[in-house]
């Protein structure tokens, strides 16, 4: 029989790989041609009262296509085509427009009606430039291609694991000699401590605040297991078998890892937005490379913060930092083996020093991380790695001989049950962490660790060994992988971004719990269990190869996600180009301009079910900051405190408007380019993250010791470049913060009227837009025929705009202030479309789209000020 399971192990592993690599590749070309999406999007545009053959003509016309496209001023992307035919109607013509990106192609197709009406008086646009996503007529079919991508992987798993089964007359003793070391249920009790904690604090339960210090617990455990792996190799064998250790990482980690990608896949594609998708098959790839941490320490991705759903795979953050320490660790080991054998050091105490040294690095690049950057220190590895060199630590102390009498293993036991008990309720979300913070999880996980074997009886250890509890820890592996894709699904559907409320959280929880006991009983533990059916010898090579082919195909599902989504929703547009004016007057009214003069009582102001033809599409709506907000540079980000200038509007304009503020000053710019090229003004803008005009005022910032303090360096640069520039006017804006709103309102008198003695220029406050109660983006794509659900109260938008702006004008009646809430939300409810245009891109933001339908109101509103 182990001969029979050793030769279909060596099958599988071949077999696995071939299939993997052919049955993937073969979905993503089914992917590709059966998504619909096409490699370029075509506008089309409609004119009439000139013969299509005319047209045709001019568009064809080398000196024609000049003059519809150098004014766009088109640079970066792909070529851009232009084309005519005569229209279904009598006397019409299609005028159609290709490009890569759809807001290209619809501006060229309305450039060249322009150019229609300019040089034939007697010519009328019909209809302006439409972008119709699937010209084809159908899109993408989550269903069909979750049933083709399953198709090719699912049996492959089937596969798997039916051939890592236990054999038939395998029996309990066998399986126990297959063990390479006695079952310690106090560790199983803390994997259920820690997974059980994070799966109730994602879920949305309040009792455990700290309950993401559940992975510190797993950190330590880890460090703790791998050093004693190592160290037992060296004691039975005389070395340090790199090839074995990670073999048996391969087995006990990556075909789990496959399973739970491949089902965050399909949920993702299933049941998350069409705008997830892109991400989400980018972060699938990192995290099948084991690289994510990196990505989400870049993306500097907050779980407190983020007005974006997260990511279904955000949780393998946690598995990169680990598999990057079992990369790394084992060779330091093997250098403690070569220095211990050369030195006549025992290879324990060579362990525990070097351990030691990288904790104590690690922990001061921790602490000074976690005080200087934010939420990216959470992720990254060198703040991370000195929890599993505690837990290295803890294992090397054993080897060494020392022993604990049982009185203080029992006081140290319950100590540490103690210190993890503090951490999961009183250490909160929005607090600097890892730092100094984590010392208590982890600290008390590793008193556990050393003081439990030492206590029989009177410690933790039997409330640590009860049957849920060694339940749970058996499954926790499992269960992590799968607990947050469900999370974020309930995320989806109850319209939030952190946690879910607590029934909806709850119950996705408890349904994670299926496909991870399906996991832990299918893949996970047959797996791990009986590879011992190989000899030693062909069993790490079978095990490495099986590892490999693991990570590929989880790659490869991310690289098929990413194909279903491509190009609609993939990465926002390299290109840039300018819009000329006749193009605007060639659409008509739309967005805001559609409300006339009297917005509250416009009957287009009202909410809609549906609202065909959107602009920007649906899908779209995230990327709609416009060309303004993508120049490079135009914008300081979280952790820069030098300002940045952003010149917009007339370069070799005499006067200078200063645009001061975050990112709720910044997308104020489109519009005021567009007055400042007919003004002939220059404008700058020098705007911050989460950064509004302070003097003296430190804003909080989740994860951050010591507050924004980059904000506060920031905001004295730009008071002196302010003083230098000496700017005619300036307009300024900001969100709401979570602080007191009389110290604020102070801190911003200041800072504005130091501007005023500086400069003696005119201060601009606009009223910050309400604010949606979840983001624009997410909700139209998951309601597009029912986009009411995306509709929010006026008064409650407004309550939850820029802190004390109505303090600040009035305690400073020399700024004017200038409200547009009327042509944003001109009734009772907020509408999620107007005039054809969404209105917001996110939670908070307005799209670039409806800011420049907001241009002539932005005028009339500046003309008190000569703008």
């Amino acid at each position: 029989m182990a001969a029979l399971g050793a030769a279909a192990l060596l099958v599988t592993a071949r077999v696995t790989k071939a299939l993997l690599l052919a049955g993937l590749v073969i979905t993503a070309l089914l992917g590709w041609r059966l998504s619909g999406v096409p490699a370029a999007y075509t506008a089309v545009a409609t004119v009439s009262s000139v013969p299509a053959q005319q047209v045709a003509r001019e568009v064809a016309d080398p000196a024609v296509r000049r003059a519809i496209l150098e004014p766009l001023a088109i640079t970066g992307g792909g070529p851009v085509s232009l084309s005519a035919q005569a229209g279904t109607d009598a006397g019409t013509t299609r005028i159609q427009a290709t490009a890569p990106d759809p807001g290209l192609a619809a501006d060229v197709a309305d450039a060249a009606s322009a150019r229609m009406l300019a040089h034939h008086p007697g010519a009328k646009v019909i209809h302006p430039a439409e972008v119709p996503l699937h010209p084809d007529g159908h899109g993408p079919r989550p269903l069909l291609l979750v049933v083709i991508l399953g198709a090719c992987v699912l049996p492959l798993l089937l596969l798997l694991t039916t051939q890592w089964r236990q054999p038939h007359g395998e029996t309990a003793a066998d399986a126990a000699r297959h063990r390479p070391h006695p079952l310690r249920t106090d560790i199983e009790g803390l994997r259920a401590i820690a997974v059980g904690t994070v799966v109730l604090w994602h879920a949305g339960f309040a009792w455990v605040p700290g309950g993401f210090t559940g992975v510190d617990i797993f950190f330590v455990i880890s460090g703790y297991l791998m050093s004693g792996v190592l160290l037992r190799q060296v004691a039975q064998t005389g070395r340090v078998n790199l090839r074995n250790f990670y073999a048996r990482r391969a087995r006990r980690l990556l075909p789990a890892a496959l399973a739970a990608l491949v089902g965050a896949a399909v949920i993702l594609l299933l049941a998350l937005p069409r705008s997830r998708w892109p991400s989400g098959g980018r972060d699938i790839v990192a995290s099948a490379t084991y690289l994510v941490n990196w990505r989400m320490a870049a993306q500097s991705v907050d779980y407190l913060s983020a007005d974006v759903l997260p990511s279904p795979v955000q949780h393998f953050w946690s598995l990169s930092v680990e598999e990057q320490f079992y990369l790394l660790w084992p060779l330091l080991c093997l250098g403690c083996a070569v220095l211990a054998a050369r030195l006549g050091w025992s290879m324990a105490r060579t362990v525990l020093w070097a351990s030691a040294g990288v904790l104590l690095l690690s922990l001061a690049t921790s602490l000074t991380w976690t005080s200087r950057s934010g939420p990216a220190a959470y992720f990254v590895t060198p703040t991370r790695v000195w929890e599993l060199a505690l837990g290295s630590v803890v294992a090397c102390v054993p080897a060494l001989g020392g022993r604990l009498g049982a009185r203080w293993a029992r006081l140290g036991a319950w100590g540490g049950l103690a210190l993890i008990t503090a951490g999961v309720l009183l250490i909160r979300a929005d607090a600097p962490f890892p730092g100094w913070r984590a010392l208590i999880p982890t600290v008390g996980t590793a008193l556990l660790l050393w003081c439990c074997p030492a206590t029989p009886t009177g410690g933790p250890g039997r409330l640590l060994a009860l049957a849920p509890m060694q339940w749970l820890g058996r499954l926790s592996y499992s269960v992590y992988l799968w607990h947050w894709p469900f999370i974020v699904v309930a995320m989806a559907w109850t319209s939030t971004t952190t946690h879910p409320p607590l029934g909806a959280g709850l119950l996705a929880a408890a349904a994670a719990l299926v496909p991870a006991w399906l996991s832990f009983r299918f893949v996970e533990d047959p797996v791990r269990r009986h590879a011992d059916a190989l000899p030693a010898n062909r069993r790490d090579a079978a095990s490495l190869y099986l590892g490999a082919t693991n990570s590929v195909a989880a790659a490869l599902t991310g690289i098929v996600v990413l194909t279903f989504a491509w190009p609609a929703t993939g990465l926002p547009s390299t290109i840039r180009w300018a819009v000329p004016d006749d193009v605007y007057a060639v659409r008509g009214p739309i967005g805001a301009q559609v409300l006339g003069d009297h917005p509250t009582t416009s009957p287009a102001g009202a909410v809609q079910d549906r609202a065909p033809g959107a602009i920007p599409s649906l899908d779209r709506v995230a990327l709609d900051t416009g060309t303004v907000d993508t120049r490079d540079p135009c914008t300081t980000d979280l952790e820069a405190t030098t300002p940045v200038e952003c010149p917009v509007g007339d370069p070799r304009g005499t006067k200078l408007l200063v645009v001061v503020g975050d990112s709720h000053a910044k997308q104020w710019l489109p519009a005021l380019d567009v007055i400042a090229k007919q003004r002939h003004w220059r404008v700058i803008g020098l705007t911050k993250s989460s950064c509004p005009p302070l003097d003296g005022m430190v804003l909080p910032r989740a994860g951050q010791a010591g507050g924004y303090t980059q904000c506060v360096a920031w905001n004295q640069q730009v008071a002196t470049l302010i003083a230098s520039l000496r700017p005619t006017v300036i307009v300024t804006s900001w969100a709401r913060y979570s602080v007191d709103e009389g110290s604020f309102e102070r801190a911003a008198s200041r800072a504005l009227t130091g501007y005023v003695r500086a400069t003696g220029a005119s201060v601009v406050l606009i009223h910050d837009t309400p604010r949606p109660t979840q983001n624009m983006a997410e909700c139209l794509l998951a309601h597009p025929d029912h986009q009411s659900a995306c509709a929010f109260s006026r008064a409650d938008g407004t309550g939850r705009n820029g802190t004390a702006q109505a303090d600040v004008l009035a305690a400073n009646p020399s700024f004017t202030g200038v409200g547009l809430t009327d042509y944003i939300c001109p009734r009772a409810m907020c509408a999620p479309v107007i005039g054809g245009v969404v209105v917001y891109r996110d939670s908070n933001h307005l799209t670039d789209t409806y800011v420049r339908s907001l241009t002539d109101r932005v005028r009339v509103a500046l003309a008190a000020v000569g703008f």
